[in-house]
């Protein structure tokens, strides 16, 4: 070890996600499965590698900064902000803005900058489509890093898996964690508006913040949009005393 990572430079990360590769732990391997070189022969041949069709459920876009989920029972978006759709969900980040100086504790104090970009998801929680779903569980990170913790950029070097920045650690910090302010309009396509004919009409949604331990602490508005959304706003300090960065939406 010279002090340097060296790492293999190739198109990986882009190919699992189009190829969709994965991982199967099990107490005996496939009979599908075998072993390959560390370096296969895919990455020593020259020339122009066959372009993958890209694909529906994901998607990833580097330049502009966003990368989107979305399938029938999750839908996920991370993004520096903007408004961005995912399947059946809309979401419409703030704009940034200035450090507050304020407490949001996540079970003691902390302090955060305000939004920025962040990652948004709703997954159903009983096994169907988000859109017939009755309970689902909404989620939105920000960031979130120890209390006293001093970072300094590290420049571009083979020490990132990537080849790209890095961030030098002079000291790790302690707890309690520190969150990120973030806000966030959310709009999805779940629940029939109106019973089938004879049917008792459906209970009308509703939706609560949740402790880390997934404890409801308090009820967040919902409404519905002209074309039949579900919409709510999420707000990681609209709890006092605590971060929120997971939301119940139930009926």
């Amino acid at each position: 070890f010279d002090g340097e990572s060296r790492q293999l430079n190739t198109p990986w990360p882009e190919l699992a996600w189009r190829a969709r590769l994965g991982t199967v732990w099990s107490e005996e391997p496939p009979t599908w499965a075998r072993w390959v070189d560390p370096y296969p022969d895919f990455y020593k041949r020259e020339g122009p590698v066959a372009e993958i069709p890209p694909r529906d459920d994901i998607a990833v876009d580097r330049e502009a900064g966003w990368f989107r989920v979305a399938t029938p029972r999750t839908c996920a978006v991370f993004a520096e902000g903007g408004t961005h759709e995912a399947g059946v969900m809309k979401v419409e980040f703030a704009d940034g803005g200035a450090l507050e100086d304020r407490a949001l504790p996540v079970g003691a104090d902390l302090r955060a900058a305000r939004n920025g970009s962040a990652t948004v998801w709703a997954s159903s929680l009983d096994g169907g489509p988000i859109t017939t779903s009755s309970h689902i569980l909404v989620g939105m990170l920000t960031d979130l890093r120890n209390t006293g913790i001093e970072a300094e950029d590290g420049g571009v070097g083979t020490s990132s898996l990537s080849g790209g920045p890095t961030i030098l650690v002079n000291k790790w910090g302690t707890l309690p964690y520190l969150v990120r302010h973030g806000t966030a309009h959310v709009e999805l396509e779940a629940g029939a508006l109106s019973a089938a004919d004879g049917a008792p009409s459906p209970p009308e949604w509703r939706c609560w913040a949740l402790s880390q331990g997934g404890r409801r602490l308090a009820e967040v508005p919902v409404s519905r949009t002209a074309d039949g959304r579900l919409a709510l706003d999420l707000d990681t300090a609209a709890v006092p005393d605590t971060a929120t960065m997971f939301w119940e939406l139930a009926r």
